[in-house]
């Protein structure tokens, strides 16, 4: 405790009233307000094989009351903090409305196919996402350039046939939890200009500071992580450049009149030729995998007649 901060060991242990709040305490004193227990707002929290090893998953697995076994997942896995969802008035949904909400529900990819790591870190150390299935998922998702698709779509996807309804709501849950797709609507005028306008303030930033790392998408509400490279290929894109050489030389001339250069193994390239090599790499990767995904995102117009919509597509 000595090596903390003053302002966060004041925030958690001095208060006037501190004492240790386990899971089922809290469950509770909610449960007098009539709130039950949903689950984590963090999606892998809820799948025991990215949690717990073998012995722990059927060990949990033999615990009846949902809030014992959740006590019990909170030794196992040594969680310090939990992020709950309580709901009041919760019922569960018959097995046909269940699959109705599901089949209605749209996701989309937030990173590129290739970027997403056959493997993740979770609670139990680093698992991996099994080739067989994850690969088809992905390239479902990434077909048509990103478009959102809803569940009705995918569970009838070509690529998908082999696998079970079951196996892509997992598939999904676990992709979204990671953060590498998310759930997509189909948004407003209204929102799509307010996220318009919003990345425009972010792209003005990106020519005087790398301090803002995320744009938004109106088609999944919420920020998509961008470095300030792509950031920089974004603006090149919204100045009419279409393709990697006009990008890179684009991106190169804005780096050499504000002195930058780019570091490759903690080493700062100084000469021209390796700047725009390394740049045109980038710029490749961005024309084939990032413009179409931030296109399906929003963050980029599409093509005429390329957008989506959650309506058009029912």
């Amino acid at each position: 405790m000595g090596k903390q901060g003053r302002n966060y060991l004041g925030h958690e242990y001095m208060n006037a009233v501190w004492h240790l709040e386990h899971f089922s305490d809290m469950a509770r004193s909610l449960d007098e307000a009539k709130l039950t227990y949903v689950g984590s707002a963090r999606l892998l929290d809820g799948i025991d094989a990215f949690q717990l090893n073998e012995e722990g998953t059927r060990f949990v697995s033999q615990i009846g009351h949902p809030i014992m076994r959740e006590t019990v997942r909170d030794f196992l896995v040594n969680r310090r903090f939990r992020t709950d969802i309580f709901a009041k008035g919760a019922r569960p949904l018959p097995g046909r409305e269940h699959r109705d909400a599901w089949c209605a529900l749209a996701f989309v990819l937030v990173v590129p196919e290739i970027d997403v790591p056959k493997k993740i870190m979770c609670a139990r150390g680093e698992v991996a996402l099994p080739a067989d299935k994850y690969d088809l998922i992905l390239e479902a998702l990434a077909d048509d350039g990103y478009r959102p698709k809803r569940v009705e779509e995918l569970l009838k996807h070509d690529k998908l046939r082999k696998l079970k309804p079951q196996d892509i709501v997992d598939l999904l849950t676990v992709l979204t939890g990671a953060g590498f797709a998310a759930p997509a609507q189909g948004p407003s005028e209204t929102v799509s200009e307010q996220c318009r306008a919003l990345n425009r303030h972010i792209l003005q930033r990106a020519l005087v500071s790398m301090d803002l790392h995320h744009m938004v998408s109106p088609v999944t509400g919420g920020g998509i992580g961008l470095n300030h490279m792509t950031q920089l290929f974004v603006l090149a894109t919204t100045a009419g450049k279409e393709g990697a050489e006009a990008l890179a030389n684009y991106v190169w001339d804005f780096l050499d009149s504000t002195g930058e250069r780019l570091v490759r193994d903690g080493n700062k390239i100084e000469a021209k030729d390796e700047n725009l090599k390394e740049i045109r790499i980038l710029a490749r990767k961005f024309v084939k995998f990032g413009r179409p995904l931030l296109q399906a995102l929003q963050i980029i117009d599409a093509p005429e007649g390329g957008g989506w919509s959650n309506e058009a597509k029912r």
